[in-house]
């Protein structure tokens, strides 16, 4: 069951079903898969705090995901969405990662998996986030 507080237009979840995840066993990532991964839309530090104060079942720990391992969610031989299978929330849009893009300290790279393209963003624009956690092998 998922408890969701918005208050003075801070998002928190308190908590979501551990059915909602997914481990990747060739990476040991553990990934956010329910609704918030597909329809919430929000800025990137409203991201960062979304994601650290995750709890999913009884994980917590998580963040946003570096342009690596997002991208190791694209599957080029899909479209709309291009990500590899067992993800049941996608959107075709544009999700957020950590990495800086180093020419300009306001934008951010994040991927869009309607094609699996990379792409820059400002940090102040309203995207998508999938969290994710690092576990042991």
């Amino acid at each position: 069951m998922r408890k969701l507080l918005l208050s003075l237009g801070v998002l928190f979840v308190t908590s979501i079903s551990a059915t909602e995840l997914i481990k990747d066993k060739s990476t040991s990532l553990l990934w956010q898969d329910n609704i918030d991964s597909k329809e919430l839309q929000i800025n990137y530090y409203k991201a960062q705090d979304y994601c650290a104060k995750l709890v999913v079942g009884s994980q917590k720990d998580f963040r946003i995901p570096t342009l690596t391992e997002l991208h190791t969610l694209v599957d080029y031989k899909h479209f709309k969405p291009a990500m590899i299978e067992g993800f049941t929330s996608v959107a075709n849009e544009v999700y957020w990662s950590s990495t800086p893009f180093v020419d300009d300290a306001d934008r951010m790279w994040a991927i869009n998996f309607r094609d699996g393209k990379t792409d820059i963003i400002v940090k102040s624009y309203d995207r998508r986030v999938r969290c994710v956690k690092s576990t042991k092998q």
